[in-house]
């Protein structure tokens, strides 16, 4: 496609860039209430836009430097590509986590935290594994099952603080992102854009 348009990389890459930022400000609109087709599509739209822009910069870089140096420049970017990656994880990742623990403890109330020691609830706090885990689902339900009726009621409200304190931190999350995005199409247009090359030089 790049070939085809001439080889305006800047170019394709701010559309690429845009359809991202489209898909990331989609998925930080997302709620315990979205479906799974509707979730889909959003990721699709970042994979999207992702397609377009991971190799369109591979041949940037590849066209830029001597063809001597080549690898060089290849293996680079690709090296910097997963540093960034881990490093981005690292720093999202503790975000989110640093957000979703006092966000869920400020959703419960004083008759749901009576009956949870103090370990389960850290355990919950730092690691929401009830959403998803049957057997932490089961271990949790145990805790409130000595209450009688009551303690269902009180299990569901458990449950409902993880989901509303993942679903917060998790669009700060997205947010966070679809900011890098937007950093990213700024620094699109600083591209010095250089004729493909046509032959090894």
């Amino acid at each position: 496609m790049l070939s085809r348009a001439g080889g305006h990389y800047r170019t394709q890459g701010l559309v690429g860039l845009a359809i991202m930022a489209v898909g990331v400000g989609l998925l930080s609109t997302m709620s315990a209430e979205t479906s799974y087709p509707t979730a889909i599509v959003y990721i699709t739209i970042v994979g999207l836009g992702l397609g377009i822009t991971f190799p369109l910069y591979t041949i940037a870089i590849q066209n830029a430097v001597p063809y001597t140096v080549m690898g060089i420049a290849t293996s680079s970017a690709t090296f910097f590509r997963s540093i960034g990656g881990a490093l981005g994880l690292a720093i999202l990742g503790s975000v989110m986590n640093n957000r979703f623990a006092p966000e869920f403890l400020s959703r419960l109330s004083p008759e749901v935290r009576e009956p949870i020691s103090p370990e389960p609830l850290n355990s919950l706090t730092h690691d929401p594994q009830a959403l998803l885990n049957v057997e932490a689902q089961a271990e949790l339900a145990q805790i409130y099952d000595g209450l009688g009726q009551q303690g269902e009621g009180l299990f569901e409200q458990v449950m409902e603080a993880l989901k509303m304190a993942l679903e917060s931190s998790l669009a700060d999350i997205f947010l966070i992102g679809l900011g890098v995005v937007i950093l990213a199409w700024v620094v699109n247009l600083l591209i010095r854009e250089i004729p493909l090359r046509k032959q090894h030089v």
